[in-house]
């Protein structure tokens, strides 16, 4: 059985008998002509008559000072006090020490020796903040519940994803931003029933106790309240006020503004009715932004359109509450839980400074499951928001009796095991989440074809292809006369080093002198005459003793034929005199 207490004032005398202060109401003949039941109760305190089973949690069992106790939810008695979750709000919500008596015939409840309730004690409840006024004193914190945290043991993932750089919109009834434990850890948000305006206060808390699950810090003297992921950035987006009832156009605006946002992770309050189509559809959309749904699962006693409007998904995280002992908070359908986390009698904090509190309900089993997303996109940033997903329910622990239920997020239960038909996949694991290693995550996906346009033209192409042919013609030239040297290396022309030039010796020398031998071009009285070929030189002399032989050596300068004759290799003179041609 999961008490809420609420926190005491700091006006209010300490209670004497160690009950602590919390939220209540008396149970009537009949309202609005009708018999009390707990959905009407739920409803008309809570904003959903889904939530009937919170009240039934609270007060099964217990003995009443009226007489009998709670053990049917369809049957109550006039005179019973129904303890209620600490973000009741509305006429007939009583807030103080339980009563001990029962309230007298048609009268009020007589209260308790050691306190007095009213509907209002003495400095308002944070939780309840008077119309128009959100801010309340600042209360000594109640006791709370720490199994929790003990049961998840985030700081196991702490080493490796702290949550940073990763995003979670809270769609509720915004968040308390002056809390020393969520300082520097909530962005200004909007708010979506003034349509201008701050995200970051909060008067019924809700909302603040979503955000300080997510992501409260110890060191900032918010006590054992510590957020799964301390180091992720939490968007309020204000949904209500002090009027716990949301409109469905605002319900849409406020998932599309989260959407909308860049937040990788958007958790729903009970605000939002996902039983009606237009949110459902909007809830849907969100999966196109790569953004990870988280809501709290729809107990049986959810409108009848529920089902077709709220199918599995592979973005959508539908989360189960549950107790220290394991056992579901709400009658879950089959096929309607894909995880389970704690969502009963867990550690929140208050608004305002109230301190710790003890809080029920899916909302906060939603937000310790938004917490892991937010380790898990931190810690693996490239996974989709279904791989994301696929993670949170393969590395869940197993929960309940294996049985036959309907498909999960992801479309299978975790490590294998069969799911159970309340806990879906199981109890979250934080630490497993980030450390554990799936193979199909490691698979190569296939190709995508990517379309592709014409590239421009860059403005220097065409002086970069001539430079090209340039560099590409000279390197041609330079190969090609490379190889001619290598062909030729006496070649000059090329490069190359000619070959010395011997003269010929003897009478062969003396010819070959003569043959290049050239006349005047001149004569000697300045005229000009044609030129004449020189003669072609005769073979030399074979033998040493023969006759000395006569070369032809040009024109004389009458213009006859003159012959030189050549000295023979016998020491002969060298040549004779010149004879006027006859």
């Amino acid at each position: 059985m999961a008490w809420i207490p609420a926190p005491s004032t700091a006006s209010a005398a300490p209670p004497a008998s160690g009950q602590e202060y919390q939220k209540y109401y008396t149970v009537a003949q009949s309202y609005q002509g009708s018999p009390e039941n707990l959905p009407e109760i739920a409803g008309r305190f809570l904003g959903s008559s889904g939530r009937s089973r919170e009240i039934f949690n609270l007060n099964v069992g217990r003995p009443q000072p009226a007489g009998g106790a709670l053990s049917d939810p369809a049957k109550l008695r006039a005179g019973w006090y129904l303890m209620l979750p600490w973000d009741a709000h509305g006429d007939g919500v009583q807030y103080g020490q339980l009563p001990t008596a029962a309230p007298a015939p048609g009268g009020s409840p007589t209260p308790s020796a050691s306190s007095t309730p009213t509907s209002r004690p003495t400095g308002p409840p944070a939780a309840v903040p008077p119309p128009g006024n959100c801010a309340a004193g600042r209360s000594a914190p109640g006791n709370q519940d720490q199994w929790a945290a003990l049961r998840l043991a985030p700081e196991h993932a702490w080493k490796y994803s702290r949550g940073k750089g990763v995003t979670v919109a809270v769609v509720d009834s915004g968040v308390d931003a002056n809390l020393p434990a969520l300082s520097g850890r909530v962005a200004v948000g909007t708010d979506i029933v003034s349509g201008s305006g701050r995200g970051d206060t909060d008067c019924l808390g809700t909302g603040t106790a979503m955000a300080s699950i997510i992501a409260a810090r110890a060191d900032s003297g918010s006590g054992a309240v510590t957020g799964v992921a301390p180091d992720a950035t939490v968007l309020p987006v204000r949904l209500v006020t002090t009027n716990p009832q949301a409109t469905v156009p605002d319900q849409v605006a406020a998932i599309e503004f989260a959407a909308n946002s860049g937040a990788k992770v958007v958790v729903l309050g009970t605000y939002v009715d996902r039983t009606d189509p237009t949110v459902a559809a909007a809830i849907r959309d969100v999966g196109a932004h790569d953004a990870v749904v988280v809501t709290a699962a729809l107990d049986s006693g959810a409108a009848p359109s529920a089902a077709p409007s709220v199918p599995p998904a592979a973005t959508l995280l539908r989360v189960g509450a549950v107790g220290i002992d394991g056992s579901p908070a709400l009658r879950y359908p089959a096929g309607t839980v894909d995880v389970v986390a704690p969502g009963v009698a867990v550690a929140g904090l208050g608004i305002s400074g109230v301190g710790p509190v003890s809080v029920t309900g899916g909302q906060y089993a939603a937000a310790f499951v938004a917490g892991e997303v937010a380790l898990v996109r931190a810690r693996f940033p490239h996974l989709t928001a279904a791989q994301t997903v696929h993670r949170i329910e393969a590395t869940t622990d197993p929960v309940g009796s294996p049985a036959a239920s309907g498909p999960t997020a992801s479309g299978q239960p975790a490590s294998g095991q069969p799911a159970s038909g309340r806990a879906g996949a199981g109890m979250i694991d934080p630490g497993l989440a980030v450390t554990r290693v799936l193979p199909e995550e490691n698979q190569a996906p296939a190709p995508q074809p990517v379309a592709t346009r014409p590239a421009e033209p860059h403005p220097y192409r065409g002086y970069a292809l001539v430079i090209i042919a340039l560099l590409a013609l000279v390197t041609v030239v330079l190969l090609i006369l490379r190889a001619r040297r290598a062909i030729r290396p006496d070649d000059p022309v090329l490069g190359g080093t000619a070959a010395p030039v011997t003269e010929p010796a003897g009478a062969a020398a003396a010819g070959e002198r003569l043959s290049r031998m050239s006349t005047s071009d001149v004569d000697e009285t300045g005229e000009a005459r044609e030129r004449q070929p020189a003669a072609v030189p005769v073979a030399p002399v074979a033998a040493p003793d023969e006759t000395p032989v006569e070369v032809s050596v040009g024109a004389s300068r009458s213009g006859g034929v003159r012959r030189r004759q050549a000295a023979a290799p016998t020491g002969l003179p060298a040549e004779a005199e010149e004879t006027p041609a006859g």
